[in-house]
């Protein structure tokens, strides 16, 4: 059986479309699209105990959406610091994070979102999903106008906090531990408000 190549390219489409979709344990029809500045990348924090590693970006603009696949590979042990790997969204000293931790510095790591206001926790949300040294965990994190940042990850609901304010800046932070974003894409997503 011969096919004419715009059949066999509609199917090779069709094909890496759904191996995408699949291998990112989270919904694809909301119409993210990665920016070509970043593109897809893996960042890979390594840090001792009771130390720290960021990567940020400074100036979002019009971005709206990450995608990326968070994963653990060491704990570390710190009496002051618990080992952490998050993604903050950022207005000055005001920020939402969504964090993988291990507040007793054993597994399976809590996930949760939180809010902070001028270094201060103010709410907390506690995702029921726990994970695992070295477990992928799919995220879908998009953030609107005033601020408000919906995290959706593999079989839980979507979790939001607002922030009250717009986001301006991006962090990825490690502490404590080894843990990587890979990959890593920053775009736009059509279902966030603009």
């Amino acid at each position: 059986m011969k096919l004419s190549h715009q059949v066999f390219g509609a199917f090779c489409v069709l094909a890496i479309l759904a191996v995408s979709s699949v291998n990112s344990g989270v919904r694809a029809e909301d119409g993210f699209v990665a920016t070509n500045d970043i593109g897809s990348s893996v960042i890979d924090f390594d840090t001792l105990e009771g130390k720290y590693s960021s990567w940020s970006i400074s100036d979002v603009g019009t971005l709206n959406a990450i995608r990326t696949t968070m994963r653990v590979h060491r704990i570390g042990y710190d009496r002051k610091w618990s080992p952490v790997l998050a993604i903050g969204f950022k207005n000055g000293e005001d920020v939402v994070w969504f964090r993988l931790h291990s507040l007793d510095h054993n597994t399976p790591l809590g996930i949760s979102l939180q809010r902070y206001r001028a270094n201060k926790k103010e709410e907390e949300k506690n995702l029921a999903k726990k994970l695992d040294l070295h477990e992928d965990l799919p995220v879908a994190i998009n953030w609107d106008r005033d601020g408000t940042v919906t995290v959706q990850v593999k079989d839980e609901s979507p979790v939001a906090l607002s922030l009250g304010k717009p986001i301006l800046s991006v962090e990825l932070l490690g502490s404590t531990c080894e843990g990587e974003f890979a990959p890593f894409r920053i775009g736009r997503s059509a279902t966030a408000s603009h």
